[in-house]
């Protein structure tokens, strides 16, 4: 049975999701892993669009949703004129396809989060009426419940899951990505700077949510303890600097035409920090961890997965400035610097789409260390292969 990669678009396309799904089927045609992908087009359905969002406001009284409808994911799938073929997908999107599917497909879903987290956590709630939203969560329940395994990219994720969907754990597994940078990109590793300014870096082109704000704070006051600091933002428009004292924007960076200028701005970075409200998982502190710059990750939402804790550090999600400075500060001695940019050169390998396929790879061979297990205590470490 062939088994393809499939998601709200084409997975071939570079320009599609900032090129990882093209990351992750390189990966696994390499491995043997996958057999192909499924090439969608959404965009043919633009003018179905404006019609079921008018039709939308007369059901549920509000615009907004076509992507989770099943008018829509059934039309898409069958893009891919599978007939009765027998065939396994692994969807990245969690409706689709939408429940029910042919006896003869085997479903898994690979996700950063489900719709509840989505709708929740990100406050995406306006965007659906509460009818179609209800609706849609209760479809994506069925579809969790009539896979062969849902595999989640963070603990969070998993816990929602579990908790918020009832699915049983031993269906349920983690296995965190790869970073968004081609392997053939990263050859040099660790910082570039030299030690004048201390230099803290952000990616993100939702910059309000990711909290630039914070990290402009922790800018302020280490600057107040005589460290000369700046923090380098990539994504954020260069207006926005106008905002803060110590943000200095380059504005986005395409990585898949300007891959190159990505990777030189990063490596400027002494760490790479993500203080989001809310964030599935945080690509970009896993994008610094592959070439190596220690990171700063607050506790929230899937980020404590991302760090591996020997090349960075998690904080609270209720951290205060001067603690943060006070970590920074103690970690940016010349002695414990340079011990925490060995130890993030020498876990760069970790963050691979090869290193994430070989794990997906093992939960379809029945390895269980990836499975999901509820815990109380902090989050592990992240490792080269699940725990």
């Amino acid at each position: 049975m062939k088994r393809y990669l499939c998601a709200l678009g084409d997975p071939e396309l570079w320009s599609f999701r900032g090129g990882f799904l093209k990351m992750l089927l390189d990966a696994g045609l390499e491995t043997g892993f996958l057999d192909g992908c499924l090439r969608l087009e959404p965009e043919a359905f633009r003018i179905q669009r404006y019609i079921w969002n008018a039709i939308a406001i007369l059901r549920f009284g509000q615009s907004g949703g076509f992507q989770y409808s099943p008018y829509f994911l059934n039309r898409l799938i069958a893009q891919a004129r599978l007939d009765d073929r027998p065939v396994e997908l692994v969807s990245q999107f969690p409706l689709l396809p939408s429940p029910p599917w042919p006896d003869n497909w085997t479903v898994s879903f690979y996700i950063d989060a489900t719709l509840k987290q989505i709708f929740e956590d990100y406050g995406r709630q306006s965007a659906i009426s509460r009818q179609h939203m209800a609706n849609s969560i209760a479809r994506e329940r069925k579809a969790y419940e009539g896979a062969r395994f849902v595999i989640c990219r963070s603990r969070w994720n998993a816990a929602s899951v579990c908790g918020d969907y009832g699915i049983d754990e031993q269906r349920v597994f983690i296995v965190p990505p790869g970073a968004n940078i081609p392997d053939n990109a990263c050859t040099e590793f660790g910082p570039s700077a030299d030690r004048n300014v201390l230099t803290l870096g952000f990616i993100g082109v939702e910059w309000q949510r990711k909290r630039l704000d914070l990290l402009n704070a922790v800018a302020e006051e280490l600057t107040r303890r005589e460290i000369a600091t700046r923090v380098l933002a990539i994504g954020p428009p260069r207006s926005v600097q106008n905002l803060f004292p110590f943000v200095e924007c380059v504005g986005p960076i395409d990585k898949t035409t300007d891959c190159e200028r990505f990777v030189d701005t990063v490596r400027e970075f002494h760490f790479g920090c993500l203080f989001s409200d809310a964030e599935a998982l945080g690509i970009s502190i896993i994008e610094c961890q592959r070439l190596g710059i220690p990171v700063i990750g607050r506790r929230s939402g899937g980020i404590p997965e991302a760090v591996n804790k020997s090349a960075g550090f998690i904080v609270d999600h209720d951290f205060r400035i001067p603690e943060v400075a006070d970590l920074i500060e103690d970690a940016w001695s010349p002695g414990k610097y340079n011990h925490l940019c060995e130890a993030a050169r020498g876990a760069a390998h970790q963050f691979t789409w090869l290193n994430a396929v070989r794990n997906l790879q093992g939960v379809w061979d029945g390895d269980t260390r990836c499975q999901f297990r509820p815990v109380h205590a902090a989050v592990e470490e992240r490792s080269g292969s699940c725990k």
